[in-house]
């Protein structure tokens, strides 16, 4: 019976990837097997302007709060 040879797969650097445009968002800060998917600030301010209110006195923007099941 022939040994058993562990397969490795080459070394590559895990991403953190935007799940809306696929855009790469940098490289992972912890160990992980696959990549990790998140939003992007240009993907958020399309795709969830609504949750989002600029205020008149700044250029700032703030996120509006919601319970979870009001309307």
């Amino acid at each position: 019976m022939p040994a058993v040879s562990s397969y490795t797969t080459p070394r590559t650097t895990l991403r953190r990837v935007c799940s809306w445009c696929h855009g790469d968002l940098g490289p992972l800060n912890h160990p992980s097997q696959y990549h990790s998917y998140g939003i992007c600030e240009c993907c958020q301010h399309r795709y969830f302007a609504y949750l989002y209110e600029a205020d008149e006195d700044s250029t700032t923007e703030g996120l509006h709060e919601r319970a979870v099941g009001e309307s």
